[in-house]
């Protein structure tokens, strides 16, 4: 602190600096902006994730002007509500250790897009750069639902995927048209057996929440694929997790 006009003291999200506004005799103009390094940082670096990224449509690569969500996974709660820069498509969000977090980015017009973030009291500061292109509600589009969960080997969906199965059917009663498929998927854990009949039947799981919901059952098919269709290595537990997954794959509008 000084004699002079110093304000608005600011910590970055990493903890490790300080920014202040102050009018000095050897600055550049009226007030500027001064940075401050912890000799400490250590000490101070807080617990969180930052999220950051760009939105923008898949076909033609422009910014698009979206809301996001973010969820307590726990206590099916909406905990924040964001909007990106509309010019730039740019967001971002800082998601405090020691909850179980899901993420959702809707704009009109478009299919949402969902994240998960589940970080325990002990989880250290990163940034995490995730651009994010929004498919539009066409035929042949298609989306992961990563915020449907089960148990391992269950095919009964858990709590935490209340608010994920309720904006699949706000998406569903919002195109009354639109035809889908429900594909589910595994790792290569288990047999292959094992893994068809695991992958069908948590299809049909989300299908008959749909159907309960009034959704008509001829607009949807729900199809198992086992482990034979996966977008990540089945050597790491990161690439098994990936795997195993529910898509939703638009056949008709």
């Amino acid at each position: 602190n000084t004699p002079g006009d110093d304000v608005f003291f600011q910590v970055s999200a990493d903890g490790k600096t300080g920014y202040f506004s102050s009018y000095r005799k050897e600055g550049l103009g009226d007030k500027d902006v001064y940075k401050v390094s912890f000799l400490n940082s250590d000490s101070v670096i807080t617990n969180l994730v930052l999220l950051k990224g760009i939105i923008t449509d898949a076909d033609s690569g422009s910014p698009i002007s979206a809301q996001i969500e973010v969820i307590d996974l726990d206590t099916n709660l909406v905990v924040g509500k964001f909007k990106n820069d509309a010019k730039t498509g740019e967001y971002l969000i800082s998601l405090p250790a020691g909850k179980n977090y899901g993420t959702v980015i809707t704009a009109d017009g478009y299919l949402f897009e969902s994240q998960n973030y589940n970080l325990n009291d002990s989880a250290a500061y990163k940034e995490v750069k995730r651009d994010v292109k929004l498919q539009s509600v066409k035929k042949g589009s298609e989306i992961v639902l990563n915020n449907l969960f089960f148990d391992t080997g269950s095919t009964s969906l858990k709590e935490t995927s209340v608010n994920e199965l309720n904006r699949l059917l706000r998406l569903m009663q919002t195109y009354p048209n639109l035809k889908v498929e429900i594909a589910g998927h595994c790792d290569n854990v288990g047999g292959a057996a094992f893994n068809q009949e695991l992958s069908e039947k948590r299809a049909k799981s989300v299908k008959d929440f749909l159907v309960k919901h009034a959704v008509q059952g001829d607009r949807l098919q729900a199809n198992g694929y086992g482990y034979t269709k996966p977008i990540a290595s089945n050597d790491t537990e990161e690439g098994r997790a990936k795997n195993r997954r529910i898509e939703l794959i638009i056949m008709a509008e």
